[in-house]
């Protein structure tokens, strides 16, 4: 019984660690798309400037 529990609460455990990490990887993975848009854009409106 015991180490039906230990077995238990560890691959709950991990199924949780797992889950974090996959999240963690996708807001990642959306945060620099938009920080590579916005640093286009940024990039795009200081050229403007020095030209004009």
């Amino acid at each position: 019984m015991v180490v039906f529990l230990v077995v238990f609460f560890f691959t709950i455990f991990f199924w949780v660690m797992m889950l974090g990490n996959h999240m963690s990887h996708l807001i990642e993975r959306i945060t620099s798309e938009n920080a590579d848009q916005m640093l286009y854009d940024l990039n795009q409106e200081l050229d403007d400037q020095l030209k004009s």
